[in-house]
């Protein structure tokens, strides 16, 4: 996976939204099992003991203790147990979303990993406990610590699968607004607005700002403030422009610039200058001594 691939999945990921809907520790039945079922919700299921086939689509996986499986919503399943030794999991359903996108239609990932050695399956049973525990506690906190722990068993499983990206409108899209971005970056000095960024990409103003700040964590119009003020500071410290051309050459209003970046830096430009450079002059000092 090359580095842009892997920047947009660490972006989506840095956006995703999830809860735990149920966690238990059950002894199935013999007569457990679902057949040709789409579920509407993602599930966690780690094998502890017992045996009995999974299929998911057309993979067919035979499951063992040990293994720790990933089934997704929207993917049909047929799930069955087998007799005497029927599975003996932890077990829980959760939702996931990254904006209006379903995260493993965007990631491929194994529907099961296998959990080897000793110390990782100390590790795995051990948050699943903890997660059947503080799933049935009543206070507030205890559902911050149930999200936090969930978030601990989807990491366990990325660091043990391979994760790659699927080739869907979702990463197409991103490369939209990667390109957006950029243009952005090239374009500070102009006027920008969010009705001319999406009709450079032939997207509708608000579809457009829906799927930038899906992908990047921000609208586009915080991005391009943001990057502006970055590059306000790039300018104010290396360069003599006067204030007056920093907020020209950023795109902004003279006293619009200037109220935002006190707001932002806790100094006007022009104290912040002053401050950066005493602050180098000092060093530099300290430095020739």
């Amino acid at each position: 996976m090359d580095l842009n691939r892997n920047d947009f999945l660490k972006q989506l990921l840095s956006n995703l939204q999830a809860d735990v809907t149920i966690a238990q520790l059950t002894k199935v039945s013999p007569s457990w099992g679902h057949a040709n079922y789409t579920p509407d919700i993602h599930r966690l299921y780690y094998i502890l003991d017992g045996e009995g086939v999974f299929q998911l689509d057309d993979t067919v996986l035979e499951a063992k203790p040990g293994q720790l499986y990933l089934l997704p919503a929207g993917v049909k399943q047929t799930l069955s147990t087998s007799a005497p030794r029927t599975l003996y999991k932890y077990w829980c359903h959760f939702t996931a979303s990254i904006g209006d996108l379903n995260p493993f239609q965007v990631m491929k990932l194994p529907y099961r990993i296998e959990v080897s050695g000793a110390s990782s399956a100390a590790e795995a049973e051990a948050l699943f406990a903890e997660l059947v525990r503080f799933k049935r506690r009543n206070e507030l906190a205890a559902a911050l610590k149930v999200k936090s722990i969930l978030f601990d068993l989807l990491r366990f499983y990325m660091e043990r699968a391979e994760v790659t990206e699927k080739q869907t409108n979702a990463s197409l899209t991103y490369e939209k607004m990667k390109t957006a971005a950029a243009y952005m970056k090239e374009h500070l000095a102009s006027e920008l607005s969010v009705e001319e960024l999406a009709r450079l990409f032939h997207l509708s103003p608000n579809y457009f700002a829906q799927q930038f700040k899906t992908m990047l964590g921000a609208s586009p119009m915080q991005y391009l403030k943001r990057i502006r003020l970055a590059k306000a500071v790039e300018l104010l410290r290396a360069t003599d422009l006067s204030v007056t051309d920093v907020a020209a050459a950023v795109g902004m209003e003279l006293h619009y610039f200037s109220r935002l970046f006190k707001s932002w830096q806790n100094f006007s430009p022009k104290e912040y200058r002053q401050l950066y450079r005493k602050r180098g002059s000092a060093k530099k000092d300290a430095d020739d001594r």
